[in-house]
């Protein structure tokens, strides 16, 4: 089809088609060197605050399942029990079960640690999904734009 357009508009065509091509070059290539650099950026800036805030969320988990088994501990029957031990075992038991004020301090702080890194979890996904993304389109984009504000060599308008 370029053989049977004049000379000026042949030009114009196959620059479109040179353009258009690197375009395609730019969109193949985008996604897997994006993928590659959003892992170098992750690995060189996020991965120490990700991992220190996955440790204490699992620490702070751990924290808290040892608080209801505490909570949960009873205290242990005897064989030869007098009514008296009865009752002071179970004054003891309910003693034990109403102090609801230290659990509730200790839940408190286990969760004020855990929102802290929850919230440095989330900052670490959304500058990893949106901003790292958002950063290498706009330099793929100002590249392309560059390399074809440049004026390409000219054709060699015989065939």
């Amino acid at each position: 089809m370029l053989l049977w357009i004049s000379g000026a508009v042949a030009g114009r065509v196959r620059l479109l088609v040179f353009k258009l091509a690197i375009f395609l070059l730019f969109l193949r290539f985008a996604v897997p060197v994006m993928a590659f650099v959003g892992e170098g950026m992750f690995r060189l800036f996020l991965e120490e605050q990700y991992v220190a805030s996955t440790e204490h969320i699992e620490q702070t988990a751990e924290e808290i399942g040892m608080i209801n088994e505490s909570r949960e501990k009873t205290i242990p029957t005897l064989p030869d029990e007098t009514l008296m031990d009865k009752v002071k075992r179970f004054y003891e038991s309910a003693t034990t079960r109403m102090d609801i004020q230290d659990y509730i301090e200790r839940y408190k702080a286990a969760a004020a640690d855990a929102s802290e890194h929850a919230v440095n979890l989330i900052v670490i996904f959304i500058i990893q999904t949106m901003f790292f993304p958002l950063l290498f389109l706009w330099g793929l984009v100002r590249g392309f734009r560059s390399l074809m504000s440049l004026k390409v060599l000219a054709y060699d308008d015989r065939i």
